[in-house]
């Protein structure tokens, strides 16, 4: 009887168990980040008697996520992928609306300008045909100006946004690295607390949709995070190791327009270059700046540099009303982002 009472009993305990797993699974059916839980149960050591074993119930182990590392990591992958694409289409109609835009835009002003000066070349010594072809250069310069300070103005933006973006990398390394702590204490994943794990792997998608992350695991659950593709010491722009996080500071040269991402390991050390950032909305913004805004304005400005340079060699050749060589019609400030 007593065999089987305690037989009974861990039955009745291992579902018990069982039974609180699954309604806690059903009230987390809405939280994010949430990891379906399930039970692991085996059955007890058999008791010998002399001849043959006796079954003697069942254990409880314990409580496993439903959890795939591959899927987990295509999945931050491909959101990586996804937030980098936002901003970039963004930024890309933006810059066409403005190319294309009939106040601003240069088409009509430079269709007018060409038309004024095909009225000056037949009537040269008229006033009134000058005084328009002096306002319509005036409107091509308007022009060149205002489309170059709405570029300028766009570069303001996604700098604004890079240094957001680096602020919320920065935010999240640290909670990450406060996780990678509670995690310490314990020596397997087996045997970690599942919510603290669904909260590691929340952050980790959290993060990756700001930049594209290579991940390391330990033995206990404990992640090393790298904003790069490489995880060795050389290259790597690891951000957060064991329990400590690393910040990510953002560097503006002013002279050249560039942007560097970097992380000063130590106070007094060095701060480290981080190259190969992709993906995310840091990714996406960065790109903005090396294949958008400043593409467009390098083209704006040759655009610009070559009208001038023509239309002042025609100027040079001629005379003005008076008689006198002609001067150049424009001048050039440059542009840059």
């Amino acid at each position: 009887m007593s065999d089987l009472l305690s037989i009974g009993s861990s039955g009745v305990y291992s579902y018990q168990r069982a039974l609180s797993t699954v309604a806690n699974n059903i009230a987390n059916v809405g939280t994010d980040g949430y990891n379906r839980q399930d039970v692991a149960i085996t059955s007890s050591q058999p008791r010998d008697i002399g001849k043959g074993f006796i079954g003697t119930g069942s254990r409880f182990e314990g409580v496993k996520r439903q959890y795939d590392a591959f899927l987990e990591s295509n999945l931050r992958n491909s959101t990586s992928d996804l937030m980098g694409q936002g901003p970039l289409v963004q930024f890309a109609n933006r810059i066409v609306d403005v190319l294309a835009n009939q106040n601003i835009g240069l088409t009509s002003s430079l269709n007018a300008f060409f038309a004024s000066a095909r009225d000056l070349s037949t009537s040269p010594a008229s006033v009134v045909v000058r005084g328009n072809f002096l306002r319509e250069a005036e409107a091509v310069t308007n022009s060149f100006a205002q489309l170059g300070q709405q570029m300028v103005d766009m570069d303001q933006e996604v700098l604004a946004a890079i240094n957001v973006s680096t602020d919320k990398i920065n935010a999240l390394g640290e909670q990450i690295a406060l996780v990678n702590k509670q995690l310490f204490r314990k020596s397997t994943v087996a045997t970690q607390p599942p919510e603290l794990l669904d909260q590691r792997d929340r952050l980790l998608r959290d993060l990756s949709q700001i930049v594209r992350i290579n991940t390391s695991f330990t033995s206990n659950g404990q992640v090393t995070v790298s904003i790069n593709d490489s995880l060795d010491p050389k290259n790597a722009a690891i951000i957060v190791e064991n329990d400590q996080s690393h910040r990510v500071l953002t560097q503006y040269d002013a002279n050249t327009g560039r942007v560097e991402i970097n992380i000063p390991f130590a106070p007094n050390d060095r701060p480290k270059i981080v190259t190969g950032i992709r993906g995310g909305e840091l990714g996406g913004y960065m790109t903005i700046r090396g294949q958008l805004i400043e593409p467009t304005l390098g083209k704006l400005n040759e655009l610009a540099t070559t009208l001038m340079r023509e239309v002042n060699t025609l100027h040079r050749d001629g005379v003005d009303a008076r008689g006198n060589v002609g001067q150049d019609l424009f001048g050039m400030e440059t542009t840059t982002p």
